[in-house]
């Protein structure tokens, strides 16, 4: 991205009409974190919980969502922002027609009450115009009539072009995609991994809550995918979105409410707890078997592999593996990697990936051992040796695999496979 696109945290709107900080109004308010933390007592069957965090820092700067309309309490009824993300055409309703926006071309989709039209300004500043209650001619019009600055990133319509007695009436920085800063987070998954629920919760004035109300109209924004849902808790604003059914986010907000000290550690030393199959994708390699997951938990810290095997593509035996490490408060590290397997060696690292940051460092490591290999050693100088976890016999019966993480660790360490009776039979690199 650009730099001014850099500055833009993704899926945040620049509303119409305006340019850098938002001007004052009545209904203008930033997002602060909830009074009282919230949380769900309960999931529906099958259901994880991924990250539990909450950010309490001051409140700063950024972009702000606008939301226009006659009245606030017309919103539901036509209103209209503008805004900039990170992709051109990101969850705009399917059908998807090109247009004509005068000095450049657009993608405009509609679901629903919403009409959406994306384009690029500027090379890497995708921007849209969101509206509901309106004509496909009148958003056309305010896309059209849309201007980009990039000297403060904004996107600007004048007031002229506005529908009549359209007038600014919330301004708060939650985008499609929710607000900025994240306060509180609690991310759920189910066990395949294949549907995703992010809860956000936070507090504010009736800015916050207006512009919450709005990106939950008819189901969900027309941008961001998946459905929306908003629950009101007090004082404090709860978004649900993502994969799950309607019915499905409806039953997990049913289940949110305030929580104390107690259960909110008990909720987050759930993500250690996390299967597998929760937050792995297997390799789609070509002609692979089943994969097979490996992980733990190492220093409040939740980790895994998975690792795909089948033929080289010039022969020989090739393997791909994924890994993520996470924590209560997010994923500190994931990637992919793979390599071609020398199975005339005892043991073979297929590499790994290491990673460093604010949140912590680490390495994860992954390989072939002797198949009758019952402990594998972990040394690395200055620490206390640790224990890799062994997989399966594989990709051949004279191996079996591992997979390790180190927390802390950035270099390379020395493997040593030791057989039932304690005898070392192996050694090499990691």
């Amino acid at each position: 991205m650009r730099s001014v696109a850099a500055s833009i945290a993704f899926g945040m709107l620049l509303a119409a009409g305006c340019a850098g900080a938002p001007s004052q109004g009545p209904l203008r308010s930033a997002v602060e974190p909830p009074e009282r933390l919230v949380a769900p007592k309960s999931l529906p069957d099958d259901w994880f919980v991924a990250q539990a965090s909450v950010d309490r820092t001051p409140s700063h700067g950024g972009q702000w969502t606008r939301i226009y309309a006659r009245t606030a309490a017309s919103i539901p009824d036509a209103s209209v922002a503008t805004g900039v993300g990170e992709e051109p055409d990101i969850g705009v309703p399917e059908p998807r027609d090109r247009v004509d926006l005068g000095a450049t071309r657009g993608v405009m989709g509609r679901r629903k009450g919403w009409y959406v039209v994306t384009w690029q300004p500027a090379p890497d500043i995708p921007v849209y115009v969101a509206a509901r209650g309106m004509t496909r001619d009148q958003v056309l019009d305010l896309a059209r009539a849309a201007r980009f600055r990039e000297a403060d990133g904004s996107l600007r319509l004048a007031p002229n072009v506005l529908p009549a007695g359209f007038e600014l009436q919330a301004s708060a920085p939650i985008g499609p995609l929710g607000p900025t800063p994240r306060r509180e987070v609690v991310a759920l998954v189910d066990g395949t991994g294949a549907h995703r629920v992010t809860l956000d919760a936070f507090s504010g004035g009736a800015a916050v809550r207006e512009v919450a109300r709005f990106w939950a109209l008819d189901g969900g924004a027309p941008l961001g995918g998946g459905r929306t849902r908003s629950r009101l808790l007090g004082d404090t604003v709860v978004l649900a979105r993502g994969g799950a059914d309607a019915r499905g986010l409806e039953a997990i907000l049913d289940g949110v409410g305030v929580v104390d000290d107690g259960e909110w550690r008990a909720l987050r030393a759930r993500v250690l707890d996390l299967p597998l199959t929760a937050f792995l994708t297997p390799s789609l390699q070509p002609g692979a078997g089943q994969p097979v997951m490996l992980g733990g938990v190492v220093d409040g810290q939740r980790w895994g592999v998975s690792i795909t095997a089948g033929p080289g593509p010039v022969g020989g035996s090739y393997a791909s593996f994924s890994h993520m490490v996470l924590d209560p408060d997010g994923m500190l590290a994931g990637g992919a990697n793979g390599g071609a397997i020398d199975l005339s060696a005892p043991m073979r690292s297929l590499g790994g990936g290491t990673f460093g940051g604010g949140r912590g460092a680490g390495a994860v490591g992954v390989g072939v051992v002797p198949a009758r290999t019952e402990t594998l050693r972990v040394e690395v100088p200055g620490q206390q040796p640790a224990t890799a976890t062994l997989g399966p016999v594989g990709p051949d019966p004279s191996h079996r695999w591992y997979a390790v993480y180190l927390p802390g660790v950035t270099t390379p360490t020395t493997i040593v496979a030791l057989d039932a009776s304690g005898t070392e039979i192996a050694r090499g690199t990691a």
